[in-house]
């Protein structure tokens, strides 16, 4: 199947005897027009809709995904993604025959945070802590929050020694966190229990 750009936002969609067909609407073709708003059904199951999308509809649908698949208060990813990504990470690491790190964090003692505080101030803790780790791990490692205080770490290409540096590194960078709500008051500090797993695949 070919699709062409034919200029004035119209595509010309080609099937070159396809198995299954083409059909634009409920019309199966060889070649066809698609205009903004029409349907491409591509085999037995396969519906695409052509759509153009300007500024803000690009926004829109940015803000959206992430609404599904990001955490509302930290921006981390939300355990659903994760949940379904991981599958996927393992998959890959197999095909590529890299290893994947894991590895879980858990705020230490945060009740005493929100008891002591309040949950305005936890809810400060915990952004403040995601955006530092953010800012320690590379663009392509996945951080989730999977729990109250619990967050997971995918690093791809990452083998057993360096998922205890990672663990390591991780450990830190919460330790010498310091989160200043009042500058008339000592900034509030918070230290996390790390482990680590990493899966390596086997090497032919």
């Amino acid at each position: 199947i070919l699709v062409r750009l034919q200029g004035d936002d119209t595509l010309l969609v080609i099937d070159r005897d396809s198995t299954n067909g083409t059909f634009i609407g409920q019309r199966r073709v060889t070649e066809g027009y698609l205009r903004p708003g029409d349907k491409v059904i591509l085999g037995l199951s396969s519906v695409l809709r052509y759509e153009l999308q300007d500024g803000i509809d690009q926004v829109y649908q940015r803000r959206m995904h992430d609404a599904r698949v990001r955490d509302w208060l930290t921006n981390a990813f939300n355990r659903r993604f994760f949940d379904d990504q991981l599958p996927a990470e393992l998959s890959y690491a197999e095909r590529q025959k890299q290893p994947l790190t894991v590895a879980l964090l858990d705020i230490d003692h945060f009740k005493r945070v929100n008891d002591a505080f309040g949950h305005p101030v936890g809810d400060a803790v915990l952004v403040a802590f995601c955006k530092a780790l953010r800012q320690m791990l590379r663009a392509e490692d996945l951080l989730a929050r999977v729990g109250g205080e619990e967050f997971i770490v995918l690093a791809r290409n990452t083998d057993l020694t360096g998922a205890e540096q990672l663990a390591e590194r991780l450990r830190v960078c919460v330790s010498e966190l310091r989160v200043e709500l009042d500058p008339k008051e000592p900034p509030i500090r918070v230290t996390a229990s790390v482990g680590a797993v990493s899966v390596e695949p086997h090497r032919p």
